[in-house]
């Protein structure tokens, strides 16, 4: 009887070896390739019982580690396993998928991930190996559940995708669906994709998410035609996705977003697209500066808060200034000193100020005082502005 050390994240034991599922595939297996005279010779090679680092493992729960080091006829009876316990099997929880080459042939085989008899299926915390190719296209009347799962080459799906999860998965290379068509009621919360993802074309429906969803490489979602149901909340991109070329990714993003009255994510896509924008230009371009500073202080003129925030922080070193500066004996406290000129701008230079003669003991002694203030009162009324301009765009929006 074969054995096996994997547990579950929840602790539970492998489900191959506690539903004996293994000893009843055994002999299918090896009148599969008996039958078959390509095959027929490895009838004899059907191994299901496996060890890595002195811990017992099944077929299907034998680190990667160990699979790597397969040869084309191990992973072909891998293959030719999986896909009879497809059959009549659903539960492939923790499986690690090597690569699969068609015996005799350079041409590599799929991994169908769709149960014959629609039903749905578990391939959780599973791990897919460099060079596997899954089909998801056929899984419009089943649930498949891939949360948690390591994808560690390149991932292509043919044809279109139904009622899939792929909650925190992790993408460690391309993730490309070629094809136009439809993507529906799948989940990628919490996924993280380290290179490429391509959904160009692709027209999502029902309730597809991308919620904490984290891009470290270029996000591809030109053309796409996005339903309501679709949802970026929390979404994060790296350095990697803003690019230039990818600017009308994510002005397709939000045009639907704006279409979709989704406001927030609307300004959240435009601060993006202004920001693939700005790689365009040279460091020492005017315009990328004053494009920088645009979005440091209000995502491009999106958020409120942050203008405001922004606001009430300048404040900080100029009261500093001002609390050095200024005389005990002066009638104005480095506070109060600090917001007349907020709401008194270059009050220093007006002919009232000059005359009176505290102000003209205190730029006597200090006389880059008026200077330092006008900086003070044009970066005050900017941002002020900035922050006003944020506010109108927050209430047009609703």
């Amino acid at each position: 009887m074969c054995k096996c050390s994997y547990k579950s994240p929840e602790g539970e034991p492998c489900q191959f070896i506690a539903a004996n599922i293994l000893d009843d595939l055994l002999p299918k297996i090896v009148s599969n390739l008996e039958h078959n005279s390509q095959t027929k010779a490895l009838s004899k090679d059907v191994e299901f019982q496996y060890h890595w680092k002195n811990k017992p493992f099944c077929l299907f729960h034998f680190p990667m580690e160990g699979k790597d080091q397969w040869g084309t006829k191990e992973r072909f009876i891998f293959f030719q396993t999986y896909n009879l316990a497809l059959q009549s099997y659903t539960n492939f929880q923790g499986t690690s998928f090597p690569e699969a080459h068609k015996l005799g042939a350079s041409k590599k085989l799929r991994y169908s991930i769709n149960p014959q008899k629609k039903k749905s299926i578990n391939l959780r915390n599973c791990t897919f190996g460099v060079g596997v190719s899954i089909d998801l296209s056929r899984n419009n009347d089943t649930e498949t559940d891939l949360s948690n799962s390591e994808f560690l080459g390149k991932i292509k799906t043919p044809g279109e995708i139904y009622n899939t999860s792929f909650k925190s998965c992790h993408f460690h290379d391309d993730f490309t669906i070629p094809d136009s068509g439809q993507i529906f009621n799948t989940s990628f919360d919490n996924a993280i994709f380290e290179q490429i993802v391509d959904f160009r074309r692709r027209r999502f429906s029902g309730n597809s998410t991308f919620k904490m969803t984290r891009f470290n490489g270029p996000a591809r979602f030109e053309d796409c035609s996005l339903s309501q149901g679709i949802d970026f909340t929390g979404a994060r991109f790296g350095k990697g996705a803003i690019k230039p070329e990818l600017e009308p990714s994510f002005r397709t993003i939000r045009k639907a977003m704006g279409e979709n009255k989704n406001h927030p994510m609307e300004g959240k896509f435009y601060a993006l697209e202004q920001r693939c924008n700005r790689k365009k230009y040279p460091w020492y371009s005017p315009t990328k500066w004053f494009s920088c500073l645009y979005d440091w202080t209000s995502e491009y003129g999106t958020s409120p808060g942050r203008a405001g925030l922004v606001l009430l922080l300048l404040q900080a070193p100029f009261w500093i200034i001002y609390r050095k500066i200024l005389p005990k004996n002066y009638p104005l406290g480095p506070s109060e000193f600090t917001f007349a000129q907020i709401f008194k701008p270059f009050e220093l230079f007006s002919y009232k100020s000059v005359t009176y003669e505290p102000v003209q003991s205190l730029i006597e002694n200090s006389p880059s005082l008026p200077f330092i203030t006008s900086l003070h009162s044009i970066l005050t009324f900017s941002l002020f502005a900035i922050f006003l301009l944020a506010l109108r765009w927050r209430f047009r929006k609703g």
